[in-house]
């Protein structure tokens, strides 16, 4: 396991910067939005671009990789996404960013695609699942670092536009210098949508609900805390809590998930997470240790309804449809995440900035309420529910590593139908 991890250290240090980049961009960007007077409701707007762009990197980025090969792949996204950055430096303009967006997250579709499947191609089959976990709590890490990085300047300064473009380009190292082969190409995704529904609908429901409540959340959050009266530190601080809760809840929340319907835990994670997100509305900025104290237990319900609802899902679909099925529920997700900030936009628009967690109370209790009520439908008992995995919802290559997934007989959701035509 020691040597695996060292051969793979290069490839984990790209996944650490790259992350931080990521994590200090996506807030960075809401909170100069409002810095420079843009509405709550467009900065919600700009901020959905980014998971637009992530949908339509599964299908474009594959096939860039068949054409160009990995490393050329990144070096093209990374230097696509510096430029972007740098762009959006010169003209902090709401209109301006929101394609800027859609960009920036296909090209972090792309990197996340090479980098992962370099991990999958480099990781034995013994080892996938402890690679999978080294990977996400790295994932974490960068995430939450990156908000830190948010203390370095004032929000107005393009330091911090250039500080994101050079730890983009510092993460195409790493992956330049490996001697490693490329890893196999990455076939372009293909569903049948209608038979995931069919086979598991809350699991596809729940991936859809978690990407409304966490697209919301990452896109307005920092507006909101701001709203209220928290300084840049204890944003950073805030959104580092929650990162921090939705990663230590992993491991909990999967043990009990493995014991009792995991529909009955889809609907407790959301109907608690909106009971919480209210209650962060009433709690007082002057009691800021009780904020961040929320702010670990609202990520800690927030951030494990995803991999629940994929287990979920798994429970009804064989080994070797783990990696198509997992693949179509990051789609389900981003798709989520896109409509997430529109909808706390509108609520905002109409409400003021409550209407954040207003939104993502609503979205949870009506998903919580539905699936507890429906809960018998379709029941799979514990003992044939596969084991909980946490997962991370950056690219569908990623699920190659899923310990739950057979990779030698892989089969597609269109041949799952065809066989039972």
């Amino acid at each position: 396991m020691r040597q695996t991890l060292l051969s793979l250290f290069a490839l984990f240090l790209a996944v650490l910067t790259l992350m931080l980049g990521s994590g200090h961009l996506g807030t960075f960007l809401s909170l100069r939005l409002k810095v420079a007077g843009t509405p709550d409701f467009l900065i919600g707007i700009v901020m959905a671009g980014f998971y637009v762009g992530l949908v339509a990197g599964a299908w474009v980025c594959p096939r860039i990789l068949q054409r160009v090969g990995h490393i050329r792949a990144f070096a093209v996204f990374a230097a696509i996404n510096c430029a972007n950055i740098l762009v959006q430096g010169v003209w902090v303009n709401a209109w301006v960013w929101l394609p800027l967006r859609v960009l920036t997250g296909l090209c972090m579709m792309g990197m996340y695609m090479v980098v992962e499947s370099w991990l999958n191609e480099r990781a034995p089959r013994e080892l996938r699942g402890r690679v999978f976990a080294v990977y996400m709590l790295v994932s974490y890490l960068g995430m939450g670092g990156g908000q830190f990085l948010l203390n370095i300047a004032p929000l107005q300064d393009p330091v911090h536009f250039f500080l994101i473009g050079i730890l983009f380009a510092l993460c195409l190292l790493p992956v330049s210098l490996t001697q490693a082969m490329h890893p196999a190409p990455i076939e372009p995704v293909h569903f049948n949508w209608s038979r995931l529904y069919k086979t598991a609908p809350f699991g596809m429901i729940g991936a859809l609900v978690a990407g409304l409540m966490n697209g919301a959340f990452y896109a307005l959050g920092p507006v909101y805390v701001r709203n209220i009266g928290l300084d840049v530190s204890q944003i950073a601080m805030f959104m580092a809590a929650t990162i921090l809760g939705g990663l230590l809840a992993q491991y909990p929340v999967g043990m009990i998930s493995d014991r009792i319907d995991r529909r009955t835990v889809m609907a407790t994670l959301t109907i608690l997470s909106s009971l919480v997100s209210l209650g962060l509305l009433s709690v007082n900025v002057d009691y800021i240790f009780a904020l961040y104290g929320s702010a670990v237990v609202f990520g800690g319900l927030l951030f494990t309804s995803y991999p629940v609802a994929v287990a979920h899902t798994h429970d009804h679909f064989d080994a070797n449809q783990v990696v198509t099925v997992s693949a179509a529920l990051i789609v389900v997700y981003g798709l989520g995440a896109a409509l997430g900030p529109l909808g706390a936009s509108a609520v905002i628009y109409a409400m003021g900035a409550s209407g954040l967690f207003v939104f993502i109370a609503g979205v949870g209790l009506i998903f919580g309420l539905v699936t507890y009520l429906r809960r018998e439908a379709g029941v799979v008992s514990v003992e044939e529910q596969e084991p909980f995995v946490p997962v991370v919802s950056t690219s569908p290559v990623i699920n190659n590593l899923d310990p739950r997934a057979d990779e030698e007989q892989v089969v597609t959701l269109e041949e799952i139908e065809t066989t039972e035509k």
